[in-house]
């Protein structure tokens, strides 16, 4: 159970806008999911994988600096970058070890395990935390920057282990589960944003961070990860989950700049 804020808050407006981006999201997505998981190749290739696993690393080590600074100066809005940095950490995981087989696949795990899931862990403890306190100040234990920042330190690594030895184009595995996982992912916060939208919750700011960031992060691994006709494809989709991808980080947002600092 989520806790009472310490100072109370009005409940939000209910956002007609919201509603029909959410719930109107989701009645599209769902039957997506089930052509996706109908007609997806169980193997193929990815591309350009060097620009995808330093761009997508870049993008977290960024999440967590900018967490650890948040933290630091004891601000609401570090409700925002740990729920970015932990669902970041947590579907990069999920596409390194669940796309990969032999040799690659365990040295993603590991990497999984050993870096990603403790931030994933961390981030939505800081999360919890922070909404706990929406009323006030997130009052953070001191360690918490100093976790951040040395965390994204441990990031330069696996930067410069993807320049210089991951082959850009590498055979990939389980394309169904990938993706429709990641499908079932958003649509997950999906229907449970527009369930805080409808309940007038203030959770919206957590559901809606997490499901930009997974928008975000399908688009970032549809486009640069295909090649030819598949890469107009993935931009004609990131025209529609960019955008989503804005506007629930905008809503995310937004409630948590109700809350008192």
């Amino acid at each position: 159970m989520v806790g009472e804020p310490a100072v109370p808050i009005d409940p939000p407006k209910r956002s007609k806008l919201g509603l029909v981006v959410f719930f109107g999201g989701s009645a599209f997505l769902a039957p997506w999911i089930v052509v996706l998981f109908l007609t997806q190749k169980h193997t193929g290739s990815g591309y350009h994988l060097r620009v995808v696993s330093v761009g997508i690393t870049l993008c977290l080590l960024l999440g967590m600096l900018v967490t650890a600074r948040l933290a630091l100066h004891d601000s609401n809005r570090v409700l925002l970058s740990a729920a970015f940095s932990g669902t970041l950490a947590f579907i990069t995981a999920w596409f390194g070890s669940a796309s990969t087989a032999g040799r690659a696949f365990w040295v993603l795990l590991g990497y999984g395990v050993v870096v990603l899931l403790p931030v994933t862990v961390i981030s939505f403890w800081v999360v919890r935390a922070a909404y706990d306190r929406r009323g006030t100040t997130p009052d953070l234990p001191s360690w918490v920057p100093l976790v951040y920042a040395a965390g994204a330190a441990t990031l330069f690594l696996p930067i410069v282990l993807a320049i210089v030895a991951v082959h850009p184009t590498h055979a990939a595995v389980h394309l169904r589960v990938v993706w429709t996982g990641l499908d079932c992912f958003e649509l997950g916060f999906m229907i449970a944003s527009g369930v805080c939208v409808w309940r007038r919750s203030s959770a919206v700011a957590i559901t809606a961070m997490c499901l930009g960031t997974l928008m975000f992060a399908d688009a970032w691994y549809n486009i640069f990860a295909t090649t030819g006709a598949a890469v107009v494809a993935a931009v004609v989709m990131a025209c529609g989950e960019l955008p989503l991808s804005g506007y629930s980080v905008y809503a995310a947002h937004h409630e948590v700049a109700r809350w008192p600092r």
